[in-house]
């Protein structure tokens, strides 16, 4: 079995890759929690919704936190050059 070289520059594809993937899902979660919230806010099962939402919006803290320690881990920021 054969062990493959990463070069910087894969890693830094990945990295970039990564970051724009975490970004959209926190873009997603974000924009869910403000459609829950008006919906709450307009009498459409609000105390279930507004349970939703805050789930939504710990799951979209999670994913900021984990970008923010996967950019330490790796050393650098992905969009910085």
């Amino acid at each position: 079995m054969a062990v493959e070289t990463i070069t910087p520059g894969e890693i830094h594809k990945h990295a970039r890759q990564w970051e724009h993937t975490a970004l959209t899902t926190e873009l997603l979660l974000a924009c869910g929690v403000v459609v829950l919230s008006i919906l709450g806010i307009a009498g459409v099962f609000p105390t279930y919704l507004a349970a939703v939402a805050v789930i939504f919006l710990v799951l979209g803290v999670l994913f900021a936190v984990r970008l923010r320690f996967f950019e330490s881990l790796c050393g650098s920021r992905a969009f910085e050059k």
